[in-house]
């Protein structure tokens, strides 16, 4: 199912969203990274929440970036389908309610939207989020940790998520402000990581009032703010390197063609090449697990009768391995 949400919403991405872009460079570019981006079959080929509320945040900024360009009444169908998607995205993954709450300020700010349009979004999302407290009250019942925020007895999740992040989560390692920058270098598949990296730096430097600008960069900012940090928290953002690309590209070829006469040609055709040919490389991972403990769980389950289980040296020892 993952993998199908994923795959839906990239068809979506393509089919709604490549006319936002001017040249036909950047239009084949935003095509060929949603297709071809190691990241994507990566991502949903593996089930999780990020995954989850990548594709549904995909699919709601396809129906807002279409809802904008619609004057009849049908415009707010789709703002109200983006909300209930921009709902279904944030349950998935408390986090990415940062990049709606910054992608509704974008709109107030640069789009104009009126208020009836963002009460239009809003009521979409509030009704997924209520919806989800009553599927929490059914499937926990009289469940009460007696932890954090709570509304008639029942535990708010995405309030004492933040409260943990925030307050409490001291224990799980306290990184440097600067440590996404090495963890994304050395660990997301360099040296196309360098490359991503410089061109997220260019949209969030030449293009600020972009949107994807204003949904990765505070995305950022407020994650080198909290102490525990992992390379998993910024998929999201990778996630958008398609329009990152693809916006730079965009400015490049309308404001900026005189970068062209400082490298070659040639040169700038080898380069795109030789990442291109890194990404194919890329793509291999998908076929190798991400985590190598799948060993130990593939084993764990294949026995019956477990009552306990060894962990040394800071990892999981196999059943019937001894300790060294």
């Amino acid at each position: 199912f993952s993998s199908l949400l994923g795959f839906l919403s990239i068809i979506i991405l393509i089919k709604k969203n490549q006319n936002i872009f001017f040249t036909n460079s950047a239009k084949y570019f935003f095509i060929l990274t949603l297709l071809f981006f190691w990241v994507f079959p990566f991502f949903h080929a593996r089930t999780s929440s990020v995954n989850f509320s990548i594709s549904f945040l995909f699919i709601a900024i396809s129906l807002l970036l279409s809802a904008n360009n619609i004057i009849s009444n049908n415009k707010k169908k789709y703002l109200l389908l983006c909300g209930i998607f921009f709902g279904l995205s944030f349950i998935s993954r408390y986090q990415i309610g940062i990049m709606i709450f910054f992608c509704i300020t974008w709109l107030l700010i640069f789009k104009k939207n009126s208020i009836n349009e963002i009460i239009i979004i809003l009521t979409g999302l509030v009704i997924i989020i209520v919806l989800e407290f009553f599927i929490n009250v059914w499937g926990y019942q009289k469940y009460n940790s007696g932890y954090g925020f709570q509304l008639f007895g029942h535990p708010l999740p995405y309030f004492n998520y933040l409260k943990f992040n925030l307050e409490d989560n001291a224990y799980m390692g306290n990184a440097h402000w600067w440590s996404y920058l090495p963890f994304t270098l050395n660990r997301f598949f360099p040296p196309l990581s360098l490359f991503v990296i410089l061109i997220f730096l260019y949209i969030w430097i030449f293009l600020p009032k972009n949107l994807i600008s204003w949904l990765t960069l505070p995305y950022l900012i407020i994650h080198i703010l909290i102490p525990h940090k992992e390379l998993r928290f910024m998929f999201p953002i990778f996630a958008f390197f398609p329009f990152a690309i693809s916006y730079t590209i965009d400015d490049i070829f309308i404001k900026k063609k005189y970068l062209f006469n400082l490298i070659n040609k040639k040169t700038i055709k080898k380069i795109f090449y030789f990442l291109f040919a890194l990404n194919i490389l890329g793509l291999i991972t998908i076929f190798v697990p991400a985590n190598s403990s799948y060993r130990f769980y593939k084993n764990f389950f294949e026995l019956d009768n477990i009552n306990h289980f060894y962990y040394f040296n800071n990892r999981l020892l196999e059943p019937g391995e001894e300790k060294n």
